[in-house]
């Protein structure tokens, strides 16, 4: 729990004087029915220490299939799916754009096995069920993959046009130069299609 010690001061006669910056949580990893802190780095925090919820790191959350084998508390979560999400989620509230957009969820299920099924590596799903299709970390290294700024500057054009509630949208595809996406099909829609 503790990221470094800045200072250790004796008072004399028999007395130490410890300043400690503690880790914070940057992140609630949601794995079945297990919930997990991790800070920045990665490194797992005991929950017994901190309030849940907390606006600072209860939203969003990450969400996988399958992460590798829990660490100890004060280890480093060595998986590329929640460095990824943890990377992301950084991103996202510097900008704010987990508020703006309502965003729950980071979903890194298909992290690292976009080339065998084409599936978007990170999906951001928000409070009205849209997806937001985010492609590949930032640290994958991906030929031809835009940047988490301009999938950002996608994501906003696409505001512009829906609103940031994105309401109507199944989903959106922020990966390419030119985004995509659906609109929810309309009830009547799906009655004439009968």
């Amino acid at each position: 729990m503790i990221k470094k010690v800045d200072s250790i001061k004796k008072i004399f006669p028999n007395t130490l004087s410890i300043t400690l910056v503690l880790r914070k949580p940057a992140a609630v990893i949601k794995s079945g029915k297990n919930t997990y802190l991790v800070d920045d780095e990665c490194i797992l925090l005991p929950k017994e220490y901190y309030l849940l919820p907390n606006a600072e790191y209860d939203s969003p959350y990450i969400r996988g299939n399958r992460f590798s084998k829990l660490p100890l508390y004060g280890n480093t979560w060595d998986d590329r799916g929640i460095k990824a999400g943890v990377n992301l989620i950084k991103f996202l509230k510097a900008n704010n754009i987990h508020n703006i957009f309502k965003i729950l969820v980071v979903d890194v299920s298909n992290v690292c096995k976009r080339r065998s099924t084409g599936k978007s590596d990170i999906i951001l799903w928000t409070e009205n069920n849209t997806q937001i299709r985010w492609g590949c970390s930032s640290f994958c290294n991906e030929q031809n993959e835009l940047s988490d700024e301009e999938k950002l500057q996608n994501l906003l054009s696409v505001a512009k046009s829906e609103g940031t509630n994105l309401r109507q949208m199944e989903y959106i595809d922020v990966r390419w130069k030119k985004p995509v996406g659906k609109r929810w099909a309309k009830v009547d829609d799906l009655r004439e299609e009968r």
